[in-house]
């Protein structure tokens, strides 16, 4: 056994070492000059571990504004991408036209901000391939600067008297599109160019089956022909050939200008067709309308349950497209500056309360902006159905991932 003396020697010696530690472990944190900042490693040695922090995300409140609370378990924090998409998203629901041959400073800072979802060209914005190609890539290169997704970037590329490239397929009108076929060879003609001059989207093909020769489509070569049967063959060979090399189809103008007097784009449309004559010229769409996107029609019909013309109808939105025919992609509206939409104040926020999500403004750009500042303020207000922005959106994001 170890005598009394012996083991408070012992003692004595390990009180004097750990004290010796403890000396070093301060030296440590102090530092060689007396600073206060010292080596990771000795601050590890002595500090205990901090507590976990948890990461905060930032989502919208009611009212567009912004509330930070603390992330579930297990969840990190959305990045600034894709929170500035879900702030600032009623931009993507918006298709511009552009002034001039390219884009402005002040059309660029639009895109950057996520203020338009994309651009609709028409023959004065064209002077060549090459020059709408590097107009394309100016109004991309804003999108990416400002993290937007893609642009959409459309065009009337029907054939015959309505072609924005003149030089472009396809070289025939619909009325002298001889079989499937051929309009599976147009379509596919047809993409090709456009996605040379950076287009993706084309405004084609005419869906509408006009019921006598003196319907403003049969005049003007528009329309596939006066059968259901054959406008669905056609139309959608066409749209098969169109989206089979990378550009994405519309079928135009639902649900039909057929029975119509004048077009739409020049004066306000009433259809007085019975629900049974508009139902049996839907076959285009209950075909394949799935390949790409739907335009709405302008003009209106009672007999389908609205007064207001189809594009601000749920009742033929939602109801018979959408609820009927089952159709689940993007619809967008023809021109919201035509006569007979356009006395219409609120006709963007109608429009998308209906269950439509791309509005286009092909006159001015000016008209494009006074449409995000409405939607903007209608949501404020609480008039804007959110459950439809946010169906509009989701499906605009699935068809910007097919681009290529």
């Amino acid at each position: 056994m170890l005598s009394r003396r012996t083991k408070l020697g012992a003692i004595a010696g390990a009180t004097a070492g750990l004290t010796f530690l403890s000396l070093s472990a301060v030296a440590a944190l102090v530092g060689p000059g007396g600073g206060t900042e010292a080596p990771a490693e000795a601050r590890a040695a002595v500090e205990p571990p901090a507590p976990e922090l948890r990461p905060r995300v930032v989502e919208p409140a009611a009212g567009g504004r912004e509330a930070a609370r603390p992330a579930r378990e297990g969840r990190t924090a959305a990045p600034a991408s894709r929170r500035r998409t879900r702030r600032d998203g009623l931009g993507q629901l918006v298709i511009t036209r552009m002034a001039g041959t390219y884009p402005s400073a002040a059309l660029l800072a639009r895109v950057r901000q996520g203020k338009v979802g994309g651009v609709i060209l028409f023959g004065d914005n064209i002077r060549s391939t090459g020059q709408v190609a590097g107009a394309v890539r100016a109004l991309q290169a804003a999108a990416r600067a400002g993290g937007r997704p893609r642009l959409l970037i459309a065009a009337d590329q029907e054939g015959g008297q309505v072609k924005r490239f003149a030089s472009m397929a396809p070289t025939v009108s619909a009325a002298l599109t001889g079989s499937a076929a051929e309009a599976a060879r147009q379509g596919a003609a047809s993409a090709t160019d456009l996605r040379g001059a950076g287009v993706n989207v084309n405004l084609a093909p005419v869906a509408d089956v006009p019921t006598s020769g003196a319907n403003f489509l049969a005049q003007t070569g528009r329309a596939y022909g006066t059968s259901p049967g054959r406008v669905a063959d056609l139309a959608c060979a066409f749209a098969e050939g169109t989206r089979g090399n990378g550009v994405v189809p519309t079928f135009k103008h639902f649900p039909g200008l057929g029975h119509a007097g004048t077009n739409t784009d020049l004066s306000s449309v009433t259809i007085p067709a019975g629900a049974e004559a508009l139902r049996s010229d839907l076959l285009p769409y209950r075909r394949c309308a799935g390949q790409g996107m739907v335009m709405m029609s302008n003009a209106a019909y009672p007999a389908l349950g609205d007064a207001a013309p189809a594009v601000l109808s749920p009742a033929v939105v939602g109801g018979l497209l959408r609820g009927e025919i089952g159709f689940r992609g993007v619809v967008i509206t023809d021109d919201l500056e035509t006569p007979g939409v356009s006395r219409y104040p609120d006709a963007a926020v109608r429009a998308v309360n209906a269950g439509v999500d791309l509005l286009l403004y092909a006159k001015t750009e000016a008209a494009s902006a006074a449409a995000h500042r409405a939607l903007m303020a209608a949501r404020r207000a609480g008039r804007l159905d959110p459950a439809a922005v946010r169906a509009a959106l989701r499906r605009i994001r699935v068809l910007k991932r097919t681009l290529t």
